[in-house]
């Protein structure tokens, strides 16, 4: 699995390669040929409260820091670490972008990491690193029995399975994630780093990807939600 924007199944067997809602179709299109099909057999899961708290997720492995790095509030929540890349705005789309990836290299280019992307699941397809936060994360839901309310979790991607969303969050995620896109202050105690590259942090006005990151607390409720559909 990698950043690339392929995202059907035709696509994916032709590049070997492809978003999870790639994959997701790919093994529903599989097990369709086989005769087996069920209505809601599609899960798109996310952050509960995208708009007013985390809206991305960190998937194993990370390590995080038990020292508190930062202290941000946001929706309640505190963040205690930060990690940063570089940003920039493509004016004839007018949307911003992100570089995640050094040249010629599977690297997160990182301007600043305080939370160390470890090796972890490894995902399927050709990219040695693939992308390990998300915003969403698209997955097969399989009735395993007439029984309406009895499903498996399969999430392609990876080659796993789960029983619950409660088991997803439980064996998947590792931290939760508030993260900004746009033009920052590299001098902001909250960003406080170099975004541009350019041996300093005293520029305004720069293109700066932010992620403000907690760790996942054993104790507190499910932080997951999931959108339902049928493929």
């Amino acid at each position: 699995m990698s950043n690339s924007a392929i995202i059907t199944t035709t696509n994916n067997v032709s590049y070997a390669d492809g978003q999870c809602g790639a994959f997701a179709n790919l093994f529903i299109d599989v097990l369709k040929m086989q005769g087996i099909h069920n209505q809601n057999n599609y899960v798109r899961y996310l952050p509960l409260d995208p708009i007013s708290s985390d809206n991305e997720f960190l998937v194993k492995e990370w390590s995080i820091p038990s020292d508190i790095g930062l202290s941000s509030q946001h929706g309640g929540e505190n963040y205690t670490h930060r990690n940063a890349l570089r940003a920039g705005f493509n004016s004839s789309t007018n949307q911003f972008f992100i570089f995640y990836q050094k040249p010629n290299d599977q690297a997160f280019a990182w301007v600043v990491e305080e939370v160390i992307d470890e090796p972890g699941i490894e995902g399927i397809g050709i990219s040695y690193n693939p992308k390990s936060f998300f915003e969403n994360h698209q997955i097969a839901r399989i009735k395993l029995s007439e029984n309406p309310d009895v499903y498996k979790y399969y999430d392609p991607s990876y080659g796993k399975s789960f029983d619950s969303l409660q088991d997803i969050e439980d064996e998947v995620i590792v931290g939760y994630v508030y993260a900004t896109l746009g033009l920052v202050n590299e001098s902001n105690p909250l960003v406080d780093c170099d975004c541009n590259l350019d041996g300093d942090k005293q520029d305004n006005d720069v293109y700066c990807y932010v992620m403000y990151i907690r760790d996942k607390q054993s104790s507190e409720p499910i932080n997951i939600k999931e959108e339902i559909n049928t493929k």
